[in-house]
């Protein structure tokens, strides 16, 4: 969850840029650029469930009960079913896009409540506290990256690929040192043990490199 939702609200604040980047060329039109961008910003919606499902579905193998997750995912598939069949009338292939987001968002929360009633105290306070705190720190991120997207639109060519590109590039750098400014002073475990893993990666290169110059020297 902690790279999953910063990329997905990326995905959803620059899924313009990153389809035009790929694929925004030839015969790919603007209206192909629209289509594409808004279905990646509904599969972006769902991405926490869909990486989050196989280790949910481990858990119940884990605990020797491979029924629970066949059955949800069989209602799933239902659901998806309908759904697509429901929305494609009215929103054409973002329909199929939606419905099946929707179905993997209720996958997971099903597969979460059925496995809470098994593993008594899952969701505890310090795991919802992380949540808050990732939360607010991906939005700020996001509205951040909105802006500086925004503003370099008036700056760049957006009618080149560099320009786009550049973009999408500087404005989603940009939203990632805010999230990761937000999360040191949150003080998220996660980022402070990635800091770490780093800190000793670059102090061992710099030792291995003065080893290095005093053997040569």
């Amino acid at each position: 969850m902690f790279w999953v939702i910063p990329l997905s609200i990326l995905f959803i604040v620059l899924r313009i840029q990153i389809v035009r980047v790929i694929l925004g060329a030839g015969r790919f039109d603007w209206s192909d650029t629209v289509l594409t961008a808004n279905s990646l910003g509904l599969f972006a919606l769902s991405l926490f469930a869909q990486a989050t499902l196989p280790l949910l579905a481990r858990s119940f193998y884990a605990r020797q009960n491979t029924v629970v997750p066949f059955v949800i995912s069989l209602i799933s598939v239902a659901v998806n079913l309908v759904l697509s069949l429901l929305l494609i009338g009215k929103l054409g292939v973002l329909g199929l896009v939606l419905g099946f987001s929707i179905s993997a968002i209720l996958n997971f929360a099903l597969l979460l409540i059925m496995l809470k009633k098994k593993v008594k105290g899952m969701l505890h306070n310090g795991l919802w506290l992380f949540f808050k705190k990732l939360a607010f720190a991906s939005l700020i991120m996001g509205v951040v990256a909105q802006y500086v997207k925004s503003g370099l639109g008036t700056m760049v060519n957006m009618q080149k690929f560099w320009g786009v590109f550049s973009q999408g590039l500087i404005a989603g750098l940009i939203g990632l040192i805010v999230f990761i400014v937000i999360c040191y002073l949150f003080k998220l475990e996660e980022m402070l043990v990635l800091g770490e893993a780093v800190k000793r990666k670059f102090l061992k290169r710099v030792q291995v490199d003065k080893e290095g110059i005093r053997e040569s020297g």
